[in-house]
């Protein structure tokens, strides 16, 4: 594997709000090899300047008000996930931070009305001749990597056709969600569609579904025959899930997260929106309603420690049996997949 590489790598998804600074720190320390940023739209972090913090450490890319739009420290294996429609907007905005991340990454898969209604996210999906030169005058302007992240299209032709013209503007790798547009999270993903994409594609795939637990890397691996893989909601709930020893009680996971963002000084509200999306999942939602109600970090870190002394609430992650992914088995050599539910279901 090379020093920067898309082949055997555990990904931080970008998330938004969740991938900040804190959270990426935390998932490196836990294990994972690279760390994508929140989308941030191009138009907005071109209205930002760079600003060197020597007392933190950091590089922060700060609007007139102030307010840090994106912050990271020298070295950090970290990429850049922008939210573009916009080729020659998108190459001034990568310009502005390159000298600061290891690669660019461009939203093509975000279903969120924010994205899509603007011809960003999954709007470029619909839209390959705009994708690919996005991504072509990306490749043409930078000395980094350049990525994408994409969901399927309804027919798996479609699909391969946007792959093929992305591959031909030269893009380095691409991100392959397991749903389509329409689809929740709530569903599983359609692993069969990555693997499908793996199987035509001719750069590195990163498969990006379903992944609640450590162990589930190699299976779904072993599954798609991606390159490596992507976390996006195991990580948010359990940023452990990166340990190869295995994940740590939540409440561990939250002090180590609050030791991170005290020392870069995150933004208090970020920080309370993280904790609270840790403990949501596992339907402690008495936790989260007192976290959300602290008004500063002593609150946090003395609520923190007294549920922690609870025996039923002081466990390691758990997934949530109506989100547990398919499960594999070999038969015959086969690899085969089991599913509690074999018909999919589809939001319309």
């Amino acid at each position: 594997m090379s020093e920067w590489s898309y082949v055997g790598q555990v990904i931080l998804a970008p998330m938004v709000r969740i991938g900040t600074l804190p959270m990426r720190l935390l998932a490196i320390k836990y294990g994972a090899t690279i760390a994508y940023s929140e989308e941030i739209i191009d138009k907005k972090i071109l209205q930002t300047t760079r600003v060197e913090n020597p007392r933190l450490g950091t590089v922060e890319y700060n609007l007139p008000s102030g307010s840090t739009v994106f912050a990271t420290v020298p070295g950090e294996r970290v990429v850049f996930q922008m939210g573009t429609n916009d080729p020659e907007r998108a190459v001034q905005a990568a310009l502005h931070v390159q000298r600061d991340v290891r690669a660019i990454d461009v939203n093509m898969g975000c279903p969120k009305h924010f994205s899509v209604h603007a011809g960003m996210g999954a709007g470029l999906l619909t839209k390959p001749e705009l994708a690919a030169e996005i991504i072509k005058q990306l490749k043409a302007s930078l000395s980094c990597p350049v990525t994408c992240k994409i969901r399927l299209l309804p027919e798996p032709k479609q699909t391969l056709d946007l792959v093929a013209k992305l591959e031909t503007a030269g893009v380095d790798a691409i991100a392959v969600h397991g749903r389509q547009v329409p689809d929740r999270s709530r569903f599983e993903a359609d692993l069969d569609g990555i693997r499908y994409v793996k199987e035509h594609a001719k750069v590195p795939i990163i498969h990006n579904a379903d992944i609640f637990l450590y162990q589930d890397i190699d299976k779904m691996k072993a599954i798609t025959l991606c390159d490596s893989v992507m976390i996006a909601r195991g990580a948010q709930w359990n940023c452990s899930i990166f340990r190869k020893e295995g994940v740590l009680p939540v409440y561990n996971v939250m002090r180590d997260y609050v030791d991170i963002a005290k020392l870069y000084e995150n933004r208090y509200a970020n920080t309370k929106y993280c904790l609270t999306s840790m403990i949501k999942p596992a339907g402690k939602t008495e936790v989260a309603r007192k976290l959300f109600q602290c008004k500063d970090y002593d609150e946090l870190e003395l609520i923190i420690n007294e549920f922690s002394k609870v025996p039923s609430l002081a466990h390691g992650y758990e997934v949530p049996e109506k989100l547990q992914p398919r499960t594999s088995f070999l038969l015959d050599g086969n690899l085969m997949l089991e599913q509690k539910n074999p018909k999919r279901i589809r939001l319309e």
